[in-house]
């Protein structure tokens, strides 16, 4: 018997999203195996799963568009080093950092033991459009206009931005009753990283970051996302050429922030975390990819590799082997988090820092290159990641926004 029939025997009151609420009991369904019986059975499970989409209402109307402003010029002297931010889909330090201590990943264990590291607070649903739009404008879902993957057309006309959880809604998509809407670029409501560098005068090369909108400006390249591969293999390989396409474009614009986002394990999903072997190639991949970085660091240089999400292991028991097998401690405070932040660089001050969140890496990256920050954004300068001589002579300074209403 499914979930809904392993609860109803019991006689329980069921409330609804809205106030509705319902009662049902063993006799209710009728003789076991009747046609009246599996009638209300299925009455009552789509019940459960409908109700909670029609009281939860239309969507909200998207906001206005926003017109970037022209920031304020720098406010002070550029560092004249270039910021290198690695993007990495679905990694965790309950694998990096055992893997690390035992020698197998040596570029990733090298900025861990030298480097400063911070996990991140993320955001749900644990999906890339969202996580990665959040750390892009340094805003929540409620300020950038995406809460998730997709939006979804009910019958009647109905939008929603996000469906709810534990109701068993998304099995309404696989059955094509509810029809998801794939974002776009517009979607986004908020400035962006490489909007405002570019509106600042500073080059910038952005690969593969999702609901980037591909092409060029005078200052900006932004290449597309690769299309997701099923396999392991396919997934390193589509990294491999947008990796190849990014090093064309930095020795062409030689950027201020050149970004590159990898999704090789979030490509392959579930079957990554199943298969012990794929999960080891793939971390073996990205970790050779961190080692290219570091090789061509220059001294004002920094390098970040983040994650704004993680894909948890679905056996419990392999969480726990993961996490005694810890043995840089980093594992048991990623518990409370999603992902996770390492900084390397001579300007970056080693050691472990506090909890952050994702929204906090915009300003971040605002601080280092010199740029204002904006006061209406969600997260902070994590002016702690660098050395005191620097923070010393560079204040942070603040602006109202970097956006405005037409």
């Amino acid at each position: 018997m499914g979930v809904l029939g392993h609860f109803v025997g019991y006689g329980e009151r069921w409330a609804l999203s809205g106030g509705v609420g319902f009662t049902v009991r063993e006799d209710s369904f009728g003789r076991r195996g009747s046609r009246v019986g599996g009638t209300l059975y299925a009455i009552a499970t789509m019940g459960v799963v409908t109700l909670p989409l029609v009281a939860r209402g239309p969507a909200v109307a998207a906001g206005t568009p926003v017109t970037l402003l022209s920031p304020a010029p720098a406010m002070r002297e550029a560092v004249g080093g270039r910021v290198w931010l690695l993007l990495l889909d679905g990694a965790s330090l309950d694998y990096i950092s055992p893997a690390a201590a035992r020698g197998r990943l040596p570029n990733l264990g090298r900025l861990l033991d030298r480097g400063a590291s911070l996990t991140l607070v993320s955001i749900e649903p644990a999906q890339p459009e969202p996580a990665w739009a959040a750390v892009a404008t340094g805003r929540y879902p409620a300020g950038n206009g995406v809460p998730s993957s997709a939006s979804y057309r009910v019958g009647g006309g109905i939008q929603l931005d996000l469906l709810p959880r534990y109701a068993f809604v998304y099995r309404l998509v696989d059955l094509g009753l509810v029809a998801p809407v794939t974002r776009t670029p517009a979607d986004v409501r908020a400035p962006t990283l490489w909007e405002t560098l570019d509106a600042a005068g500073l080059p910038a090369v952005i690969a593969g970051w999702p609901l980037a909108r591909p092409g060029q400006s005078a200052l900006t390249t932004v290449l597309p996302a690769p299309a997701r591969p099923e396999s392991g293999d396919a997934a390193r390989a589509a990294d491999t050429r947008l990796r190849e396409a990014f090093e064309r474009a930095v020795e062409m614009r030689q950027p201020t922030v050149a970004a590159i986002r990898y999704g090789a394990l979030a490509d392959v999903g579930a079957r990554t975390l199943a298969d012990p072997s794929l999960l080891d190639r793939q971390y073996e991949y990205l970790d050779a990819e961190v080692g290219v970085l570091l090789g061509r660091l220059a001294d004002t240089d920094i390098l970040l590799v983040m994650s704004a999400y993680r894909l948890e292991p679905a056996s419990l028991v392999e969480r726990l082997r993961l996490r005694l097998l810890d043995d840089a401690g980093l594992a048991a405070e990623a518990r409370r988090s999603d992902g996770f932040l390492l900084a390397y660089g001579r300007l970056i001050e080693p050691g472990r820092k506090p909890v952050g969140a994702i929204v906090d890496i915009l300003p971040t990256l605002l601080y280092f290159v010199g740029l204002p920050v904006a006061r209406d954004g969600d997260g902070y300068p994590r002016t702690d990641l660098f050395v005191p001589g620097f923070t010393a002579e560079r204040p942070v300074i603040y602006v109202p926004s970097y956006a405005r209403q037409p």
